[in-house]
Parts: structure tokens; C-alpha cells; sequence
């Protein structure tokens, strides 16, 4: 084979890897966890979502609807970097996406530490819109809680990063392989 094609050969390679990897690293920082509404009608025994139930005659659970977003979200889109004040205080004691032992044992937690946050989901208060809720609370100022919303483009530029060391890749081999 002559060395020109197998060049082309290794920078599409080199760019369908990089794209690859760019995909599904986007994939991972979008995923959901559309069942977190119910189990958190299960974990707090509750007869049903309190926070953004949805409309009247809408089903709480099973965890197909998007109904209880608003209780950790800023809005129904949900999605890791949309949390609200609620969110983040679940995300500071380990919540993490599609690991259902996390949101227990972070609920758990906020029950033993900040009962005023438990005692407004079961009045149908959003503890994000109560200020006794997070009175002692600092805000970070430093640390992952403050750099969260940069993680939304950790795949471009990871993207951009490939792209950039296969364009070098390629210099060199053209470079090497006159």
C-alpha cells in the first residue's frame, strides 16, 4: 500500500476515534435520572410528588413524566448543571446522576443535617425558595461546586483537543513519509 493512503488512512482513524470519544464523553455529561422524582416519594413514604407534580390526573410515578423536576432543577429540562439550591445542597452530600443509592443516602444525610429541607418536601415548599433551608449554608467559593458550569463543554473540548493532536500526528507522518 502506498505510504499516502496509509496516512489517510491513520488521520481518519485518528479523527473517528477523537469524535468518538467526544460523543459519548456528551453522552455521559447529559444523562438523566428521570426516576429520582419517585424515589423520592418512596424514600420520604410520601403519597406523591409534591414538588411540580404536573397537571391535575397526570401520573406521579411510574418516572417516565417529568413531573418533580423543579424540586432539584431550575426548570423540566433538568439535565446535571440545571440544579437549583436544593440540587446542589444533594450534589454537595454525593448525589450523582443514574446512581439511585446516592440520592438515599444524600436525602438521608440532608434529614439528619438540615431537616427544614425534608419537612418542606413534605409540605409541597420547595426547600430551594427557603432561606431557613440554606441560612448556614455557605456558598462555595472555590472547588468543583463553582467550576460546574464549565463541564457542559468538557466534550468540545476534548473534541477540539483530538483534532488539533491528529492535524499534528499528520505533520509529523507527512513530515517522515515525504
Amino acid at each position: 500500500m502506498k505510504r499516502a493512503v496509509r496516512y489517510r488512512l491513520w488521520i481518519a482513524r485518528l479523527v473517528g476515534i477523537g469524535g468518538a470519544l467526544g460523543v459519548l464523553t456528551a453522552a455521559a455529561a447529559a444523562s438523566a435520572s428521570p426516576q429520582y422524582p419517585c424515589l423520592v416519594v418512596a424514600q420520604l413514604m410520601l403519597p406523591q410528588i409534591t414538588i411540580d407534580p404536573g397537571p391535575p390526573g397526570s401520573p406521579a410515578c411510574p418516572s417516565n413524566t417529568t413531573n418533580g423536576c423543579k424540586l432539584c432543577h431550575n426548570n423540566d429540562s433538568g439535565g446535571f448543571n440545571n440544579n437549583n439550591a436544593f440540587g446542589l445542597l444533594l450534589k454537595s452530600y454525593g448525589l450523582q446522576p443514574e446512581e439511585d443509592q446516592t440520592l438515599t443516602a444524600a436525602l438521608d444525610k440532608i434529614a439528619t443535617d438540615n431537616p427544614n429541607a425534608i419537612t418542606d418536601i413534605k409540605m409541597g415548599v420547595s426547600p430551594a425558595d427557603d432561606p431557613a433551608v440554606f441560612s448556614n449554608n455557605p456558598v462555595p467559593e472555590y472547588g468543583c461546586q463553582v467550576g460546574e458550569a464549565g463541564r457542559t463543554g468538557s466534550a468540545i473540548g476534548f473534541m477540539g483537543v483530538s483534532f488539533v493532536l491528529a492535524m499534528a500526528f499528520a505533520r509529523r507522518l507527512r513530515a517522515i513519509n515525504p
